[in-house]
């Protein structure tokens, strides 16, 4: 009997001190998760390419707003993402052209995050579900979508930041926008030996 005063009493005594205010900032999850923190962990990614951030807009938002789209795929430990990051901020005119005349966005795929993206439609997708899409099977990969977000260029592999450049230049003809992949992989080729690229 005296043990069943002592358990009826701390149990009594543990819920009069779980009087606690619970914190409307906390996203309901069962654990202490608020959402700066997820804020925090959804921007993470952003530390491996800091160095070249203020050039892309928000990953978890694709859409084209009237110009092309470019994406850079990467991952962690990328020996030619790091050198195309390093080409990219040695060139001032590469930098505007990411900056200014693309919606450009930076995707590390080594991070899972969800990406709002407008294709036919709009949709939440996955890191995994959106490298799948494009077939990224190599890092860095561009990947260059018209304001319809039809594919234009997918080339896996470093790209030189001369020929990332004219690349971007050619492709935001207005007469180069609406043809086939195909086709525009043919003109670029060209283009490349024309110019000596």
């Amino acid at each position: 009997m005296f043990y069943k005063i002592i358990i009826i009493s701390l149990i009594a005594l543990f819920i009069s001190a779980c009087d606690e205010k619970v914190d409307t900032n906390l996203i309901s999850s069962g654990a202490k998760f608020t959402k700066e923190y997820a804020q925090q962990t959804n921007d993470i990614d952003k530390k491996s390419y800091q160095e070249i951030a203020h050039l892309f807009k928000d990953n978890t938002q694709i859409q084209s707003k009237e110009k092309n789209i470019l994406i850079i795929f990467s991952a962690n430990h990328c020996v030619y993402c790091d050198k195309l990051k390093e080409e990219i901020l040695n060139d001032k005119k590469l930098q505007n052209l990411i900056k200014d005349d693309y919606n450009s966005y930076y995707i590390n795929i080594s991070y899972k995050k969800i990406h709002t993206f407008n294709k036919n439609h709009t949709s939440d997708l996955s890191t995994a579900e959106l490298s799948s899409l494009y077939n990224i099977v190599a890092t860095p990969t561009i990947v260059i979508l018209n304001k319809n977000s039809q594919t234009l260029f997918n080339y896996p592999g470093f790209i030189s930041a001369k020929r990332l450049k004219a690349t971007m230049e050619f492709l935001n003809k207005d007469d180069i926008k609406n043809l086939s992949e195909e086709i525009i992989a043919k003109k670029l080729l060209h283009f490349y030996k024309e110019n000596n690229i």
